[in-house]
């Protein structure tokens, strides 16, 4: 595409907005939190688009998508779910990720999931309490392994890592709980023998704690939780935040709101909900995808009436 003609088509379609809906209807996942629905609130104020926005959760946001009831839906579906079929839309529009953490003076570098879940797990066939149960050596040895595993209401982290590590299974009753990451944080760098599951890695202020490689099992290569590794399937702990557009929302030119949840200040909001974004590239791939989708339906339609 030139420069300048995605600017011209994307007026286009933020005009054809206003003109073919008069309103918006977005549900979907209730786990954003409250700064990100006001982002989506605040830039369909500027577009001058009304917007009903009901993130209530997934399962009814979903039923509300495929009855025609919504426009968009943002969804956080069970990793063998797919996001809904043609002739609508789904793409990625971020991750939920267990990111696992140790103190920064821990020799340990990289873990698999079946030696987390022999630390985490309450019903798995390892049961390491040591260090030296995962072969670190010196004073390492006979340490004690202190899990933490951040509760229900701090976010997924935990309920996906019993999903992907523990097979559903539950936490030993050892591991301490945690009702916030600034909480478990503070734990873990008291506790030089501490592995943690957070839902994002600390930030450069908090310090004190490496982020761990994870591998499917002992044998395989462990990846770190990077955007690209997210993104690619190839860190394990992740769950998709699904964006799924109807088709004939597309059809009307209703595409504004698609670009940003795809762009930057979207992004931003976001992590600030513990969600791993996608890439600018990406992001900046799908929408240019999307857009056409919506296009090339548009075009097909005018065709038909000719």
């Amino acid at each position: 595409m030139r420069a300048g003609t995605g600017s011209l088509f994307a007026l286009a379609l933020a005009g054809s907005v206003s003109a073919a809906a008069a309103e918006i209807r977005v549900v979907g996942c209730d786990l954003l939190g409250p700064d990100f629905a006001a982002a989506l609130r605040a830039h369909a104020q500027r577009c001058e688009v009304d917007l009903t926005l009901a993130l209530e959760g997934s399962h009814g946001g979903r039923a509300r998508f495929e009855a025609g009831a919504a426009d968009l839906a943002l969804l956080v579906l069970r990793p063998e779910e797919m996001p809904p079929a043609p002739p609508h839309r789904g793409v990625p529009l971020g991750y939920f990720t267990t990111i696992v953490l140790v103190p920064a003076a821990s020799p340990l570098t990289e873990i698999s999931l079946g030696e987390l879940a022999g630390i985490f797990g309450a019903d798995t066939p390892a049961d390491h309490s040591r260090w030296g149960d995962l072969g670190l050596g010196g004073e390492w040895t006979a340490r004690a392994i202190g899990p933490q595993a951040l509760a229900p209401e701090a976010g997924l982290s935990s309920a996906l890592f019993r999903h992907h590590a523990l097979g559903g299974g539950v936490f030993k009753t050892v591991v301490d709980r945690p009702e916030s990451t600034a909480a478990l944080m503070r734990k873990l760098a008291a506790d030089p023998g501490g592995i943690a599951l957070a839902g994002a890695a600390p930030r450069p202020d908090e310090g004190g704690a490496n982020v761990l490689r994870v591998s499917r099992g002992d044998a395989d290569v462990a990846f770190g939780p990077t955007p690209e590794n997210v993104h690619a399937g190839d860190y394990p702990l992740r769950l998709t935040l699904w964006l799924a557009v109807r088709r004939e929302f597309a059809d009307a030119g209703g595409l504004d709101l698609v670009r940003f949840l795809l762009g930057d200040e979207s992004a931003r909001q976001l992590e600030r909900a513990q969600v791993l974004p996608l890439t600018r590239p990406v992001r900046e791939q799908l929408r240019f995808e999307t857009e056409s989708w919506g296009a090339a339906a548009k075009d097909a339609e005018n065709i038909l009436v000719k």
